[in-house]
């Protein structure tokens, strides 16, 4: 009788002890949740606008998947602009709904800013915007006609007028002095220190005269980063960027560390 009650008092204590670890667990899981599962599950979204023929046309082809896997590689959920601004503001509007704590990035490389504009002025959910070597455009019907194949586009672009419609119905200042951002947390403005370089044989004027000055932004909480050793183009995937390097404009003399370049914009813009 003795060992029965002994027996029967260890399996209740057992029991207690069961019970209390798990609304000691249930307790502990509740208050992680609650102080935590804002920070854990935040995710981290980027928006990329691609270079522009005209100002509204991007290029048809992508030359960005290596900056992309990049961005990827660092915790981002990677979209490309459509180049539709209305379907460009239902991706950003549809990814908040889906998740109010979703961190949305609208990431541009050059004239590719010009329609990441016209999403900043329709959209007020955006917490982040980064340029990438910013070039505005004029508001002009004028676009390069592109052909299928890319180096031949490259090719005749060299050969052509078109550096000359380039450089006077295109790439000119636009008349807006100053660009105000009022509805984001962090402006990033990378630039690359190359770009100030003239293009010897044939003579090409440094492209960073076609960049949006960085004192004409207006932003509550601004940055400037230049990453030297590397030019405009090599964001591009390789083959694009290293063609481009020994034609119309150099980049990094060291054609094997581009993708070192990728991950430095990466890492700068996952530190927003």
């Amino acid at each position: 009788m003795m060992w029965t009650n002994i027996f029967k008092d260890n399996t209740d204590n057992i029991l207690t002890l069961k019970i209390l670890s798990f609304l000691s667990l249930l307790c502990t899981t509740m208050c992680y949740e609650i102080i935590q599962s804002p920070l854990s599950s935040k995710k981290k979204s980027v928006v990329f606008f691609p270079v522009q023929l005209s100002y509204n046309d991007q290029l048809p082809v992508d030359i960005y998947g290596e900056f992309k896997k990049s961005l990827q590689s660092n915790g981002f959920h990677v979209f490309q602009s459509s180049g539709n601004t209305n379907e460009d503001c239902n991706l950003i509007n549809d990814m908040k709904l889906a998740d109010e704590l979703d961190k949305v990035t609208l990431v541009s490389h050059s004239t590719g800013i010009n329609n990441l504009l016209k999403v900043c002025d329709k959209v007020q959910s955006v917490d982040n915007v980064v340029l990438i070597d910013p070039i505005l455009l004029k508001k002009s019907r004028e676009r390069f006609v592109f052909n299928e194949n890319l180096e031949d586009y490259i090719n005749d672009f060299i050969e052509s007028d078109k550096f000359t419609l380039l450089k006077d119905a295109i790439f000119k200042k636009n008349d807006k002095k100053y660009l105000t951002f009022d509805n984001i947390d962090n402006l990033l403005y990378i630039s690359s220190k190359k770009s100030s370089r003239w293009k010897i044989l044939p003579p090409i004027p440094p492209i960073k005269r076609l960049f949006l000055d960085y004192n004409e932004i207006k932003s509550i909480n601004k940055t400037l980063i230049t990453i030297p050793e590397y030019g405009h183009f090599d964001i591009l995937d390789t083959q694009w960027s290293d063609m481009i390097h020994s034609s119309i404009s150099k980049g990094s003399n060291f054609r094997d560390t581009l993708t070192n370049y990728h991950d430095d914009i990466s890492n700068y813009i996952k530190e927003l």
